[in-house]
């Protein structure tokens, strides 16, 4: 992943303990820089960076900020299973380029967010997580607001879209990276899940799930914020939420969805048909060869997201330039 990836130069634990209520502008807690430099977030010159803690259901939920001067738009990213903010490294750099305010969250149970590591009661406690998130900053997103999601991030994202009554924030566009609708093998493993339920947890088996072996290695053997096992808690709220999902509101934001080929998490095709029925239109660019985890594939891959992002945000800021209250 990087020159860095073979030490651990901070605690996550006391990271966690030294943040500050959301937003904080004071001094960086103590093992920011050593967070920072763990997972490559190298920032421009200028780039103000804000950590801090926000309360959902009574437990912390961890967010960042990054604010390129004169900012002309906000990215907010939602990350998937197992996954965490400091992840979306790429994504955050892309952002940061083009003079976007790129806002990340690590949902509950991940990351340096507080709660059991990947357990889950139901989506909807993301959504509450990806809510007051949005509501910290809701006076500091400048708009366009584009929402990109990987995986169970999408998951959350739509739903926050599609029951827009709960959002304070309205997204502009959406950008869904590899979406959960239904896993790989859900009607073979359905069946299963009344006898599984018995255990509290599966062994976790596939990790970083890209075609970029130093990666995939990287997240195995060297990261610290991640599960080392699923709670079965999460396969029963997953398997609720895909139900509830084409029982959702249409919605005619159209959004741009982007699925590898070589996805065996998900399944893929029968959810891009699910997607285009509660969204107009969707925009699909399939990656021949691509895995799960887009946000950190390939560079060949990501390049190709890269540029239908450029593509998606083009559009975007013209079409706020010609907004008759646009500022």
């Amino acid at each position: 992943m990087s020159a860095r990836e073979g030490t651990v130069d901070f605690d996550p634990r006391l990271l966690a303990a030294a943040l500050e209520p959301f937003p904080h502008a004071g001094d960086p807690p103590p093992g920011l820089a050593g967070y920072r430099s763990h997972y490559a977030l190298d920032l421009p010159p200028g780039v103000r960076h804000e950590i801090g803690r926000v309360d959902v259901r009574g437990e912390d939920v961890v967010v960042q900020r990054f604010v390129p001067p004169g900012a002309r738009g906000s990215l907010v990213c939602v990350h998937g299973l197992f996954d965490h903010a400091a992840l979306w490294r790429h994504q955050l750099r892309w952002g940061l380029a083009r003079g976007l305010c790129v806002v990340l969250l690590d949902l509950p149970g991940h990351g340096l967010s507080a709660g059991e590591r990947a357990h889950v009661e139901s989506f909807e406690h993301y959504v509450d997580a990806l809510e007051a998130a949005l509501s910290s900053v809701k006076h500091q997103l400048p708009r366009p607001v584009l929402g990109i999601g990987q995986s169970t991030g999408c998951s959350v994202l739509m739903q926050a879209v599609l029951d827009a009554a709960r959002t304070e924030v309205a997204f502009d566009d959406l950008v869904l990276l590899a979406p959960l609708v239904r896993p790989a093998g859900d009607r073979l493993g359905r069946p299963l899940l009344p006898v599984l339920s018995v255990l509290p947890w599966l062994p976790r088996l596939a990790w970083g799930n890209t075609s970029d072996a130093a990666y995939n290695r990287f997240q195995r053997e060297q990261d610290p914020l991640q599960a080392r096992s699923l709670p079965l808690s999460w396969v029963r709220a997953m398997a609720s939420w895909s139900e509830a999902f084409d029982a959702l509101p249409e919605n005619d934001l159209s959004p741009l969805v982007v699925q590898g080929t070589a996805d065996r998490v998900v399944a893929w095709r029968g959810n891009l048909r699910r997607i285009a029925e509660r969204f107009s239109d969707p925009e699909v660019v399939l990656l021949e060869g691509a895995r799960h985890n887009l946000m950190n594939e390939l560079p060949a891959h990501r390049a190709r997201i890269e540029a239908a992002l450029d593509a998606r945000l083009q559009r975007l800021l013209e079409g706020e330039a010609m907004a008759p209250d646009s500022d």
